[in-house]
């Protein structure tokens, strides 16, 4: 399941609870707002585009709270969320693909303008992943190494 949910927009901002949330307090509020936006709850009043609106916001509070109420999906989002956050507060110093690399026993590896390395074993080439962000061993630098 972790898998086949994605979703383009923060759903504990949607269902408005706080990240460390327990499952009670995800229900309480998907429920809340839930009989707010409900299809069958919408103004006879409501313009199309309000009652557009109403519908897909409504269906965010469901892709949100099945997000967030299945411990297995949740985790998976929240440890995508946080490397996406720290890849965007890296800098990266450099892209290498890896055929650039140095290769001995089972790692690549790569200088570091410093003098350190960077350096990838073998074993997370082969994990299927299109680049891997790499710390230098010595100093804060870090490179995005390519692999396809």
């Amino acid at each position: 399941m972790a898998d086949s949910i994605k979703c383009d927009f923060d759903p504990y901002e949607v269902l408005g609870v706080q990240r460390d949330a327990d499952r009670t307090e995800i229900r309480k509020q998907f429920q809340e707002q839930a009989r707010k936006y409900h299809p069958d709850k919408i103004s006879t009043n409501a313009t199309p585009t309000e009652r557009e609106e109403s519908i897909k916001h409504f269906h965010r509070l469901s892709h949100a709270y099945h997000m967030l109420s299945d411990d297995i999906t949740r985790q998976h989002h929240d440890k995508e969320q946080r490397a996406k956050k720290l890849t965007e507060e890296l800098i990266i110093n450099e892209n290498i693909f890896i055929t650039e690399m140095e290769v001995d026993d089972n790692l690549y590896w790569h200088e570091c303008r410093c003098g350190g390395l960077y350096i990838v074993r073998v074993e997370q080439v082969k994990k299927g992943e299109s680049e891997l962000i790499v710390a230098c061993d010595t100093c804060s630098l870090h490179i995005r190494v390519i692999f396809k």
